[in-house]
Order: C-alpha cells, then structure tokens, then sequence
C-alpha cells in the first residue's frame, strides 16, 4: 500500500489499474485474520511504608520545565486493527480496494471475450481500457480491471 500511496505523492492520483493475469486475485477480506492483543493489566497505585500512618501529606516532586515539556504518548498496538499475514500479502486488488474504497470497482474479464489470441486479448483489453479512462466514461469511480487469461 506504501507503494501506491508514494507514487500518487510523486507522480499524481492513481485513477484506473489494469491487471493482466493468468489466475484471478482474490478480493475475499473473510480470508482476514486480525491480531487479539490481551487486555493490558491494571496498574494499581502501590503504597510506601509508613504512608498513611498519620504522616503529613507531602507535595509531589514538581518537574522541572525545560525542553522536553512536549511528552510523546507511547505507542500502543492495541489500539490499531493489525492483519495476521502468515506470509501472505495482501494482493494488488484488495491493496487497491482499501486504498480507493467506495469510489473503486473491481471489474474480472475473460480474455477469450476479446479474443481467442493472448497477443491480440492484451491489444484489444489495454484499447478498451485506455479508452474508457481518456474519454472520462468512469464517472468518478477508480476501476481496477482484472483480465484472466487460460493457460
């Protein structure tokens, strides 16, 4: 995803993508499993010897003000949905789907409907293709067009 968010930085936004495959990527996000963290223990305030035996209350130690007034807060990854990949990226449409999200479609064609030749189904689906994103026939909406080819 750092990827397509780097070159719509870099060179501008990315409205259509067209994939040629022989096998047809899955978009299924059922196949997603997600990091369960436990829940983070309960710090309870410990109390020194001798506190609350009558002792006088004493101020807290007052920090010093200097450069480091601006804390950072910790990082926590429970606070975040995190993938559990099991060396298993995610593909080029379901990273496109997420990128895009309502505005996307995701559009399988056949290369046999082009033509019964891989050479000339390339030709014929990129013309198609081209044609479509010049024209501005897309309507606001970023397709990503997958072309399946037979072995």
């Amino acid at each position: 995803m750092n990827e397509l968010i780097e070159i719509e930085r870099e060179v501008g936004e990315i409205v259509a993508i067209s994939s040629l495959k022989f096998s047809q990527e899955s978009l299924e996000e059922d196949d997603l499993e997600y990091e369960e963290f436990p829940e983070p223990p309960q710090v309870e305030e410990v109390k020194k010897e001798g506190e609350g035996e009558g002792d006088e209350e004493q101020p807290p130690p007052e920090e010093e003000e200097g450069e480091g007034d601006d804390k950072k807060e910790d990082f926590k990854v429970e606070e975040y949905q995190w993938t559990i990949t099991n060396k298993k990226p995610k593909n080029l449409v379901q990273v496109y789907m997420q990128l895009k999200e309502q505005n996307a479609i995701h559009e399988i064609k056949n290369a046999e409907e082009y033509s019964s030749s891989q050479y000339e189904s390339i030709s014929k689906s990129l013309d198609e293709f081209i044609t479509r994103v010049v024209s501005g026939d897309l309507n606001g909406k970023n397709p990503i067009i997958q072309v399946v080819f037979m072995e």
